[in-house]
């Protein structure tokens, strides 16, 4: 019994202090990214200079959100602003920035939360965002 109980509390602690990371919530599929200049942090710029649909583009933005995890960073003045439009049409704002060469997401009203994606999908994203110039 008492090696049972010292198990589950085992468990219980590597299962805190193990799993650390934390993902950005993404939990449907997204149909269309629109991209603008960003005005700074709060709001959502809606003079959009990009509308994406094409669906491989779509798979690397939507591999963008899917890596990014939750860093205890500061950022500066955002990028781009995104609107991402899921199948459901359904939509959320984020602000695209840089920091360090490393791209990062942050859910509009919520700035204070910054993710960073892996790096490849940063580069398939960059690659996007470049091309657009």
């Amino acid at each position: 019994m008492k090696k049972n109980v010292l198990l589950l509390v085992l468990v219980s602690i590597i299962s805190l202090f193990g799993c650390n990371a934390e993902g950005m919530p993404v939990d449907k599929d997204i149909k269309r990214v629109k991209i603008a200049e960003s005005s700074g942090f709060g709001g959502l710029n809606e003079n959009f200079i990009m509308n994406i649909e094409d669906s491989n583009k779509l798979k690397d933005f939507q591999a963008l959100m899917e890596s990014a995890e939750k860093k205890d960073i500061k950022v500066d003045k955002p990028i781009y602003d995104m609107q991402i439009i899921y199948e459901d049409d359904t939509n959320r704002g984020l602000h695209l920035s840089q920091k360090n060469g490393e791209l990062t997401l942050m859910f509009i009203g919520h700035e204070e939360d910054v993710y960073i994606p892996s790096p490849e999908s940063s580069r398939n994203v960059k690659e996007i965002l470049s091309n657009s110039n």
